[in-house]
């Protein structure tokens, strides 16, 4: 497995499991909006501080178990696969953020918004690195 997908992976796992656990927060607890700031921040700090240790300790290992060699080698492919999974990523996100900017001020709630805005973000990111993976996979079968 390529080192770039491995990071890949590494987002994948970090971001569906801190965020998507997030968003299952919200949906079990309704009454979530009716709190007072604070109390709506912790879970999204807590969870965002989460991925960051998931992550930060993820590159560590990966940087102890790849050789440098293999971190730092970028060919063609690497950066097509880059270029296409960013390509993709980016159209998802603006057309999200279209509709979190261009909608939800008028009909939802600012937490609301926040929270749609996450989700956007979260979005393009999965799609992002699942691209990436399903690339790699593609080249490597």
């Amino acid at each position: 497995m390529a080192y770039k997908e491995k990071i890949a992976w590494l987002y994948l796992i970090g971001m569906v499991g801190c965020f998507g656990t997030y968003f299952v927060f919200l949906i079990m607890n309704p009454a979530f909006y009716m709190w007072n700031f604070l109390d709506q921040f912790k879970p999204l700090a807590i969870l965002g501080i989460l991925n960051a240790i998931i992550v930060g300790i993820g590159h560590f290992w990966l940087m102890k178990t790849n050789e440098k060699a293999d971190r730092l080698a970028t060919d063609e492919r690497d950066i097509i696969i880059e270029a296409k999974a960013t390509k993709i990523s980016y159209s998802v996100l603006i057309y999200a953020m279209l509709f979190v900017g261009g909608v939800l001020p008028f009909t939802e709630s600012k937490w609301k918004i926040v929270n749609c805005t996450i989700l956007a973000v979260c979005i393009a990111e999965i799609t992002r690195n699942s691209s990436t993976i399903i690339s790699y996979k593609r080249q490597s079968s």
